[in-house]
């Protein structure tokens, strides 16, 4: 008797456990009730996960190349327990794209307490062409163990997230709005989650970066997060901006029909990319050359996200003037080491034209070019070698080209208004997935960073730490500490500790450039780049204002 009564006790108490269990997994947010799941992490712990949760309605018919509006309600409990949708992609192909890929997914502590937490909101890289939400490519697991929340989301890329007609008919940046949307959604609903909306905090990689930089610019997203991170990117670098951006409309209608036949009307233009297949658009945006669909500065209209050219806003003080974690990797253009024939090819094309080195965006006198690109020139590889023997030279300057030089240009820009952590990741370990270098280049990829910090189930198999090196454990455990301590406190390193090595992260001043190199180590150094006070000086000489990109 004692036995059945045990038993009994013991099943009203799982009873009990699990529904107490269910009650948190069942959500009531703006548009409906939804119900997750529980997560169960390598070590045993878990966390509560909701995926594809709708925060926009689908971008289709007279939506296409538009803002995003709100979705609608539902009756019931909808289930958002797997992966939706991702937005169509440029770079690759896959069944699950679809224009219906406005989603986003959240991530709690399973002992979040009483409290409400901080959140992590992120949004993914891919060159403004391609990346999802996907959770098998973006898990959580290492930030949520933190004591946040994290909030992930698909954004529209390619055209259907970044097509311009450089008029208020089509006047882009659809992407960057999805991600406004996904921001202010977090912010009315995460409290439903057990999360803080006064202390949301926006972070991002490579085209994340940059359109983090692009959040902190607009004016319409005041008040909606008090932080933010950017890992390897700026909206001042030149591949996160297009100035115009109307002859890519024609050329995406001649690929898609070349009888077609629609002329230079915006509207007629607009008309025909709304009335035909999602697939088509797809695949013809696969051929358009060249693929430029990046975030536009707009004309001004009720709509507009963004209406200041990107460096005057930032040394003016006109954006989102919260704490700021910015860096980038050591070497990030390295990568095209993969290819040395092609090193080969970009040193020869910069030794026949030297021009070739100068910014497109350093407006300059040409009778001057050819003392600029000497200069520019010797930064690299001194007065008389040549780029084609010299491939060190070729990836510094793609390096602080494509990267890095926009980056700390931001940093400086914004630390004349509030705190700014920079940051170099310097630390060559396995985890990153890179083993290419060349003497006189540093080591550390584009890219390599993000597998330090999300878990990728797909890709590296990363979520087993213990089969890298020691030093791989202590350096992922240190970012996402880092991370998690800006999240928490606007500080990475709020307090001495042991595992940080008791370092104290200064804040960047523009007469003394500090920052945290980041490898096995850490270090406080002076000025990131050794090649970044030589661009000042040529910009300061060569250059004129107002800039767009840096």
């Amino acid at each position: 008797m004692e036995n059945k009564t045990w038993g009994l006790s013991l099943l009203l108490l799982c009873s009990v456990f699990y529904s107490a269990i269910a009650d948190d997994l069942t959500v009531q947010v703006k548009n409906g009730q939804i119900k997750g799941r529980v997560q169960t992490m390598l070590d045993g712990s878990t966390y509560y996960a909701w995926q594809g949760i709708p925060y926009g309605a689908p971008p289709v018919g007279n939506l296409r190349f538009q803002a995003p509006t709100e979705p609608a309600d539902w009756s019931g409990v909808k289930e958002t327990t797997s992966d939706s949708n991702i937005c169509y992609q440029v770079k690759t192909d896959s069944s699950s794209e679809n224009e219906d890929c406005l989603y986003l997914n959240v991530f709690v502590p399973s002992d979040k307490g009483s409290g409400n937490l901080p959140v992590f909101f992120w949004i993914y890289g891919g060159a403004f062409r391609g990346g999802s939400s996907n959770f098998y490519s973006t898990g959580p697991d290492w930030l949520v163990a933190q004591g946040m929340i994290v909030v992930t989301h698909n954004y529209r890329v390619g055209p259907f997230g970044f097509l311009s007609t450089g008029d208020t008919v089509v006047p882009g940046n659809a992407g960057l709005k999805d991600q406004a949307l996904a921001l202010k959604w977090t912010y009315e609903n995460i409290a439903a989650f057990g999360g803080d909306p006064n202390q949301i905090t926006i972070a991002g990689e490579s085209a994340g970066s940059a359109s983090v930089g692009y959040q902190l610019l607009s004016t319409k997203n005041n008040g909606l997060f008090r932080g933010a991170i950017q890992q390897s990117g700026s909206p001042l670098n030149e591949w996160g901006f297009i100035a115009n951006p109307k002859p890519y409309v024609a050329s995406l209608i001649e690929q898609i029909d070349g009888n077609a036949n629609v002329g230079e009307d915006s509207q007629a233009q607009l008309q025909y990319l709304q009335n035909v297949a999602a697939s088509a658009i797809d695949a013809a945006s696969k051929l358009t050359t060249p693929a430029l669909t990046l975030p536009v500065v707009e004309p001004e209209h009720d709509g507009a996200f963004i209406t200041e050219k990107m460096y005057q806003a930032f040394e003016e003080g006109n954006y989102n003037k919260v704490p700021v974690l910015i860096g980038c990797n050591s070497e990030e253009d390295v990568l095209i080491l993969k290819s040395h024939a092609y090193v080969r090819q970009l040193g020869e094309g910069y030794d026949s034209n030297p021009h070739s080195l100068i910014p497109g965006n350093l407006v300059t006198d040409e009778n001057r070019k050819d003392a600029l690109a000497s200069e520019i020139k010797t930064i690299y590889i001194g007065e008389n070698d040549l780029f084609a023997s010299r491939e060190d030279g070729v990836v510094r300057f793609g390096s602080d080209s494509g990267f890095t030089r926009g980056v700390i240009k931001q940093g400086e820009l914004m630390s004349q208004y509030a705190n700014v952590y920079f940051y170099i990741f310097s630390y060559d370990g396995e985890l990153g997935g890179w083993n290419k270098s060349v003497d006189g280049a540093e080591k550390v990829m584009h890219g390599e960073d993000i597998y330090y910090i999300w878990v990728h189930r797909s890709t590296s198999g990363n979520e087993d730490l213990t089969k890298y090196p020691e030093s791989d454990q202590v350096t992922s455990k240190r970012l996402v500490t880092m991370w998690g301590n800006f999240a928490k406190y606007l500080n990475p390193t709020p307090d001495q500790s042991s595992l940080l090595q008791n370092v104290v992260w200064p804040t960047v001043n523009a007469n003394n450039y500090q920052y945290l190199d980041i490898d096995y180590d850490l270090q406080v150094k002076t000025t990131p780049k050794a090649s970044y006070p030589l661009w000042k000086q040529a910009y300061e000489s060569y250059g004129s204002k107002p800039y767009v990109t840096y």
